[in-house]
């Protein structure tokens, strides 16, 4: 969604590239021998919105990039 969408424009890289690396940072899979990742698709709701706050406070922290509220702006795709 929104979220990735602003982190591949200001990124460069796709939306797929975005959610992998998503995934590798804050869904690490600790329960296998192999390094996998969870699913954002097996999150609860409030899972999930703890996942996008964790996402947007980075966002702002490591890269200086804002991503706003879901009520804030309103992001066409393209």
């Amino acid at each position: 969604g929104v979220v990735l969408k602003i982190l591949s424009d200001f990124t460069g890289m796709d939306s797929e590239e975005v959610h992998d690396a998503i995934k590798i940072k804050f869904l690490p899979n600790r329960d296998t021998k192999l390094f996998t990742t969870r699913s954002t698709s097996t999150l609860s709701t409030v899972q999930f919105e703890a996942l996008m706050e964790e996402i947007r406070r980075w966002s702002a922290m490591e890269l200086a990039c804002s991503i706003p509220l879901p009520n804030e702006v309103s992001y066409d795709s393209d």
